[in-house]
């Protein structure tokens, strides 16, 4: 009616029963990039490092197409909320 401004809803995986836990995949962006920063890392973490090695800190072997662009939406998410500063190629704790 007109007192709704807007509704958003996205499950692009519902008939499948799956949705990304995109807490977890920011979580563990956040401490891949963490603990880059604590040893030493003050020009941040390369995005494509910070994916792969989120991923494995997940438990994935390897990396796929998809992991990849799940990962990223974590990262995505980390830079909306404020938690990191993420550059051309670069990640860094805000």
């Amino acid at each position: 009616d007109e007192r709704t401004a807007i509704l958003v809803a996205s499950t692009p995986c519902y008939p499948y029963g799956v949705i990304d836990p995109i807490a977890e995949l920011a979580g563990a962006a956040l401490v891949v990039t963490l603990r880059a920063h604590a040893a030493g890392g003050s020009a941040g973490v390369a995005v494509d490092d910070l994916v792969r090695d989120a991923a494995r800190l997940l438990g994935f072997a390897r990396l796929s197409e998809r992991i990849g662009i799940r990962v990223r939406a974590g990262i995505d998410h980390l830079d909306q909320r404020g938690a990191i500063t993420l550059g051309d190629d670069r990640v860094t704790p805000a």
